[in-house]
């Protein structure tokens, strides 16, 4: 059931106007078509004056889209690393599971898996070759369950049948490995409730509905992402701007996938198999994703580098400035250290 917004939840348009957060110069839309079917939107950038010396996968989080990422991508640019960032299969401007676009639905982790896969394979992949130097190295960054799916991407399908390797490294922004609203309940509650809710495949969560103006506002949600007042703004802003773009909660039939992808990769043999580089970071005060959950699984991954950023709110890409750029200036320095410092082009370092 949704509720009349009040005055003061109507979005202001006008943080739009900041060019941080307008598409960066050289900006292109992409739509493919996968296997299925289903018809995927995506952008992608690269610095206008020079090679790149890497490509930047974007995996974003659950009901994010492109557009909250063009800040980002303008960060990413000022360092010489193009850009490519996903609308996945239910979000943003690509195809919707349900009559009601409103439902964030799922048939399925796998079937997003795949869905990156032909990305990766068919557009990024082939884009990624500069007749100068070769083939451009692929950093995956992916944010909560964007994270979770790339992980999933890194086991699953990193290398061909011919052993080729897609991305280099991985760096994940509070990676979904559990929720915490689940891990709060009794021990092996959350996994039982999930399997019940299956019942009702597209109903709402527990307290879910459509979209609406001041939709973070409302409990169970009010101050769980950032405490940036612009950056807090967008997801609102963009909703009102391009109504194609808006969507509410999660369905019980995407509570059910979620609990059992996270089941399949805390397994120890599944995250002792990723075997590249990683960057995890959590956020000290994060009420969205198990941070406990987190640090069991960094334990278990061989090769992993992780921070923790005290006061830090969910979506740290989208956190104020103080929480935001410890982020960057590690991601920064581990794209340099795993991928720049190893590339034997001889190509621009940071």
């Amino acid at each position: 059931m949704t509720h009349p917004p009040e005055a003061s939840s109507v979005p202001d348009l006008t943080v739009l106007n900041e060019p941080r957060f307008q598409e960066p110069p050289g900006w292109r839309w992409h739509r493919f078509t996968t296997s299925g079917g289903y018809k995927l939107r995506c952008g992608s950038a690269h610095p206008p004056q020079c090679i790149a010396d890497a490509v930047v996968v974007i995996l974003p989080g659950l009901r994010d889209f492109a557009e909250q990422y063009l800040e980002l991508a303008h960060n990413l640019l000022a360092r010489n690393l193009a850009v490519w960032v996903l609308d996945w299969r239910g979000q943003g401007d690509s195809d919707r599971y349900l009559p009601n676009r409103h439902k964030r639905h799922s048939a399925g982790f796998a079937n997003d898996v795949r869905d990156l896969y032909e990305l990766v394979d068919g557009y990024i992949l082939p884009s990624a070759v500069h007749p100068d130097v070769g083939r451009l190295p692929l950093v995956m960054l992916g944010h909560s369950m964007g994270a979770h799916l790339g992980l999933r991407f890194l086991h699953d399908c990193n290398f061909s049948a011919k052993g080729k390797q897609a991305f280099t490294v991985g760096a994940f922004c509070t990676p979904m490995f559990g929720m915490a609203e689940l891990e709060a309940l009794l021990p092996g509650a959350g996994w039982l409730l999930s399997r019940v809710l299956r019942i009702a495949p597209t109903a709402y969560v527990p307290h879910g509905q459509d979209w609406q103006p001041g939709f973070r506002e409302l409990p169970f949600r009010n101050g769980r992402y950032s405490q940036d007042p612009l950056r807090v703004q967008l997801q609102d802003a963009w909703f009102t701007k391009n109504p194609n773009l808006q969507i509410g909660s999660p369905t019980t039939r995407w509570l059910y996938e979620a609990a059992i992808s996270c089941q399949l990769v805390n397994k120890p043999a599944y995250l002792k198999a990723i075997t590249i580089p990683l960057l995890i970071a959590k956020a000290g005060e994060d009420q969205i994703v198990s941070n406990s959950m987190i640090d069991r699984a960094v334990k278990l991954l061989p090769d992993v580098r992780t921070i923790e950023i005290p006061g830090a709110k969910h979506e740290i890409l989208m956190e104020a400035d103080q929480y935001r750029q410890v982020f960057l200036d590690h991601f920064f320095t581990f794209v340099e250290e795993n991928v720049l410092k190893k590339n034997d082009r001889g190509m621009t370092k940071f």
